[in-house]
C-alpha cells in the first residue's frame, strides 16, 4: 500500500495493520526499543553498530539487497569552486569529530564525507543501480 508519508506508515505498523514495512531505521527505531515493533533486518551491506542485534537482508536469507538512505549537501550549481571546497573541507571535519559519529550511529547512520567527486561518483552508480531495478520490475511514474 502506498503511502503519503513516513508517519501514517509507521503509526500503521504500530498498530497492526501491516505486517511488513521497510522504512528508515530513525523512523522506527523508538518503536523498536519499546518493544512495539520487531526490526528483522536492515539493508546495508554491515550490522549497524547501534543495532547489532539486527541481521543485515544477507543474513536474513534474502542475498543481493541492498538499499541504504543517504543525505548530501548541494549547492546551486554556480557556486563558486572555492565556496564549495570550503564548504566541504568543513563538512569532512564534522563528520569526523567523535560526538557526531557517536549521535549519528545512535541514529543508525554512518557519516561518510569525502569530496564533491566522490558524491557525483556515488550518485551515477545509485542512479545506474535504481535505473536497472526500475527497467527490469517495468516500474512506470503514475
Amino acid at each position: 500500500m502506498p503511502y503519503r508519508g513516513t508517519a501514517q506508515a509507521v503509526n500503521d505498523l504500530v498498530a497492526g495493520h501491516l505486517d511488513l514495512l521497510f522504512m528508515q531505521i530513525d523512523a522506527v527505531r523508538e518503536h523498536a526499543a519499546a518493544g512495539k515493533i520487531r526490526m528483522l533486518a536492515v539493508a546495508t551491506p554491515e550490522r549497524l553498530p547501534a543495532f547489532r542485534d539486527v541481521p543485515t537482508m544477507a543474513e536474513a536469507g534474502v542475498r543481493d539487497f541492498y538499499s541504504d538512505t543517504w543525505n548530501a549537501i548541494a549547492a546551486p550549481p554556480r557556486t563558486p569552486r572555492p565556496v564549495i571546497a570550503k564548504i566541504n573541507a568543513a563538512m569532512n571535519e564534522v563528520l569526523r569529530m567523535p560526538d557526531i559519529v557517536q549521535q549519528l550511529g545512535r541514529l543508525g547512520m554512518r557519516p561518510v564525507g569525502g569530496s564533491p567527486a566522490d558524491m557525483a561518483a556515488f550518485v551515477a552508480e545509485e542512479t545506474r543501480r535504481w535505473g536497472e531495478v526500475i527497467r527490469a520490475a517495468n516500474i512506470s511514474a503514475n
